[in-house]
C-alpha cells in the first residue's frame, strides 16, 4: 500500500491514540498529515513558457539564462532564473559558452615580447651593451 492510501487510514478523530502513534503505526510521515501536497496546477502555464522561450531563442540564439528571463520578464511572464534553466537544458538549448580569453591572452602577450617596442631605434641603444644610466653617472 502506497503512503496516499495509508495516508487517507488514518483517523484523527480517535482519542485513545495520539497522531504520533497513528503515524507509527502506519508508517507514515507525521509531517505529511497536517500539510497536504498541493497539486501542479502550471502545466498550460509550462507549455506556453516553453513556447515563449522558443520564440525568443530562436529570434537570438545568443541568448543565456539571465538575459531569457529578463526577456520573458518584459513580457509579463513572472519567472525567475532557477526555473529559466532547467527549463532551457530540458529544451536543448543553450547559449555559446565563454570563450577562454587566457590563451587569447597569452598569445598577445607572447607576440609582444618577440617584436621590440614601437619607440626602439637600435641606433640609440649603447653599442658595447652597457645601460644607459652607467653612462650618464659616469
Amino acid at each position: 500500500m502506497s503512503a496516499p492510501d495509508r495516508r487517507g487510514l488514518l483517523q484523527r478523530d480517535q482519542e485513545n491514540l495520539s497522531i504520533r502513534r497513528l503515524c507509527q503505526l502506519q508508517r507514515v510521515a507525521q509531517s505529511s498529515i497536517y500539510r497536504l501536497p498541493q497539486p501542479a496546477n502550471d502545466n498550460d502555464n509550462h507549455i506556453e513558457l516553453i513556447r515563449q522561450a522558443d520564440r525568443l531563442f530562436t529570434a537570438s540564439p545568443v541568448l543565456g539564462p539571465r538575459r531569457m528571463m529578463a526577456m520573458l520578464n518584459g513580457e509579463g511572464c513572472r519567472i525567475n532564473r532557477k526555473r529559466v534553466q532547467p527549463l532551457m537544458r530540458n529544451m536543448g538549448i543553450a547559449a555559446p559558452g565563454r570563450r577562454d580569453t587566457r590563451r587569447s591572452c597569452l598569445a598577445l602577450y607572447r607576440a609582444s615580447l618577440a617584436e621590440p617596442p614601437c619607440n626602439f631605434s637600435p641606433a640609440l641603444a649603447p653599442a658595447n651593451g652597457t645601460r644607459m644610466d652607467a653612462e650618464r653617472e659616469a
